[in-house]
């Protein structure tokens, strides 16, 4: 390792809430500031993670580009401030991220990591341009990164598959913050009184944001199921646009016929608690995650999962969760019931397997380390 502190520009293509986001403020936050520095650009505005990034006191900056294909003069633009910072590498983040940041660290003569963060890249729903800039930075992967971190085996493989250069990669998957997210024996009777549910109830959650990735429908379809057999079980959902002013979401919801068994929560700034007091955790995307935060976090606060098999999902779950093909309400309807079945006594070794599990794997200093460490091989390497 070099004696001073290695400099990574962090070059991301938007900043909203999102799982991407999550994992870079982490890794923001806790990399060891006597050996990096560390600043980040967003082909975007700041966005909400932006805001708490710059909160940090790192350097947060914007260039204000639009979604479609690169504008040359951003590029450039990029390029000239990389040549005037002098970073020791460039890490890239989301497609746009990596073509962007990628073609203007070339520029620059810095080295570039790139970050692939998705696991399906099926045409049907997938964005024109989000398919176009994959395949170029497919074609492009043989001469610009030095290396491609991807942050499941699933997203290795899909884009392997479509021409990445798999001689380049590494996976690093995400992490969960062991001490925020832990088993609260307190957290569910708080939540059924805010809810408004009797202690009794058994809680089952989905936290997601009301996009069609996360395929809200299939979960309702197979929550209603449920509800009709299964008399104290509540759902409660929360994430970005999962609140009442949705409509959408409200019709959804008002088809099922068990109306009074949904409580949509919204953003919360309290999500371990939230999670930690669900009885079952769930995840119904139907495409696209690589490795859902939102398992981890179930895992850490000893939640069992019921999930989708999008990405690393399965890998995640293993033998303390049930897992279902994406899409398929009768399947996750069963997996659910089945959950709900089981002992106390063997919801509770779940629970136990489920936190030793993330504590074993999926730890946020392990993630940090390796994502050091890689940046420490880059600089010293050859």
């Amino acid at each position: 390792m070099t004696a001073e502190k290695i400099k990574v520009t962090h070059v991301i293509t938007a900043l909203p809430r999102g799982g991407a986001q999550s994992v870079l403020f982490q890794l923001l936050q806790r990399t060891d500031k006597s050996r990096f520095d560390m600043d980040v650009v967003s082909l975007a505005d700041k966005g909400v993670v932006g805001e708490k990034i710059a909160e940090l006191g790192i350097s947060v900056k914007s260039l204000n580009m639009g979604r479609r294909f690169p504008n040359p003069a951003k590029v450039l633009r990029l390029a000239r401030w990389l040549r005037t910072r002098q970073p020791d590498l460039v890490q890239t983040w989301l497609y746009h991220g990596d073509l962007v940041g990628g073609l203007a660290a070339r520029l620059a003569g810095r080295p570039v990591l790139w970050n692939l963060r998705q696991s399906d890249l099926d045409p049907r729903t997938t964005r024109r341009a989000t398919m176009l800039t994959a395949k170029t930075c497919a074609r492009l992967s043989l001469i610009i990164p030095r290396t491609i971190v991807c942050c499941s085996q699933a997203s290795r493989d899909v884009h392997t598959a479509l021409g990445y250069d798999g001689k380049r990669m590494t996976v690093i998957g995400n992490g969960v913050d062991l001490d925020r997210y832990r088993p609260d024996t307190t957290a569910g009777a708080a939540l059924r009184k805010e809810i408004g549910v009797n202690d009794g109830a058994r809680l089952v959650g989905l936290v997601a944001r009301f996009h069609p990735q996360k395929d809200h429908q299939t979960f309702l379809t197979a929550a209603a199921q449920v509800c009709s057999h299964v008399d104290d079980v509540h759902f409660v959902l929360c994430g970005e646009d999962v609140d009442d002013s949705n409509s959408a979401l409200g019709a959804m919801i008002g088809q099922t016929g068990f109306a009074d068994r949904f409580h949509l929560l919204g953003i919360r700034d309290d999500i371990p608690r939230v999670t930690g007091a669900f009885d079952v955790a769930m995840s119904s995307s139907s495409y696209g995650e690589g490795f859902p935060n939102v398992l981890l976090e179930a895992l850490a606060c000893g939640v069992p999962c019921v999930t989708t098999d999008v990405g690393d999902s399965a890998r995640i779950a293993g033998s303390t969760g049930w897992v279902t093909p994406p899409g398929d309400a009768e399947a996750l309807a069963a997996a659910l019931a089945q959950a709900l079945a089981i002992s106390p006594s063997d919801l509770g070794a779940k629970a136990t397997a489920a936190r030793a599990m993330a504590e074993e794997a999926h730890s946020i200093s392990r993630m940090i380390q390796a994502y050091e460490s890689l940046y420490e091989a880059t600089v010293t390497g050859p």
